[in-house]
């Protein structure tokens, strides 16, 4: 008898342990942990108010998520960070002068939203450095650039970042971030070299810490979806993902920052 409740206890310990781990591993736990059992996706998610400074009345675009601005954007992963930002960057809301980087643009998503509710000040500008190499997407990239009617505030660097963040100013920037190739090599050589870039006490923003690779169709153990997912989410998580890079990157740099921010994106703070 004892035996048999030694081996039930077991069994449910076990089966407790894999049920924490999936949940652990999923896409939602990682992006929101506690919050994607306590709040909803309209919680969560933050619903931008576009402008342009153009005209007041420039056409709608009709166009992506938000076709009722004068914006075509076909991608809206932002939206699950805008908050976390507005908490991060309020302190440089507004002032003067002050100045961004972001490695990997896309269609310029954040780099506007930043220029309209951080970069707010006449004379603060934000460097987009991506290779664009879709034709489409870099089109995009410069008809939104044109649609916020201040383009001069949006300096757009095109080429691969190893080469062009050599050319940026050493001590100018009030945050950077990290967005572009999200293999570890990428990753680990934006942030090195960007730091110095970077001002004292200005913040280094990585996207995607806890994100894993997608399983690809191949990867198949059992042919039931949930359990391939969790068994490659097992095997093959970070593997070609920005966290190994960034992780020694904190290791390396321990000394010089502090990590002010830990959840799906990762900010630090050069001390």
């Amino acid at each position: 008898m004892k035996l048999k409740t030694l081996i039930t206890l077991a069994v449910i310990a076990a089966a407790v342990y894999i049920a924490i781990d999936f949940i652990r591993l999923t896409p939602g736990w990682r992006m929101y942990g506690w919050e994607m059992f306590t709040k909803t996706d309209d919680d969560v998610l933050a619903h931008p108010a576009w402008r342009t400074e153009a005209n007041a009345q420039m056409p709608a675009s009709g166009e992506g998520i938000f076709p009722d601005s004068p914006y075509v954007f076909y991608e809206g992963w932002h939206l699950f960070h805008i908050h976390d930002w507005e908490n991060n960057l309020k302190h440089l809301r507004g002032k003067p002068g002050i100045h961004g980087l972001e490695i990997g643009s896309y269609e310029g998503f954040s780099a506007i939203w930043a220029l309209q509710n951080i970069l707010t000040h006449p004379s603060s500008t934000i460097t987009c450095i991506d290779i664009f190499d879709e034709q489409k997407i870099e089109d995009r990239f410069d008809r939104n650039v044109a649609a916020t009617g201040t383009p001069e505030k949006i300096i757009k660097v095109k080429g691969p970042s190893e080469h062009m963040i050599r050319t940026l100013e050493i001590n100018k920037f009030d945050y950077v971030y990290i967005d572009g190739c999200h293999l570890p090599k990428w990753v680990l050589s934006d942030a090195v070299m960007s730091w110095e870039t970077l001002k004292p006490g200005g913040l280094m923003i990585f996207d995607d810490y806890t994100h894993i690779d997608a399983r690809p169709e191949h990867s198949r153990f059992t042919r039931i979806n949930f359990i391939d997912d969790y068994l490659w989410n097992k095997r093959g998580q970070y593997r070609d993902s920005p966290r190994p890079a960034i992780d020694v990157f904190l290791d390396i740099y321990a000394p010089y920052l502090e990590v002010v921010f830990k959840k799906y994106q990762l900010v630090v703070r050069k001390k």
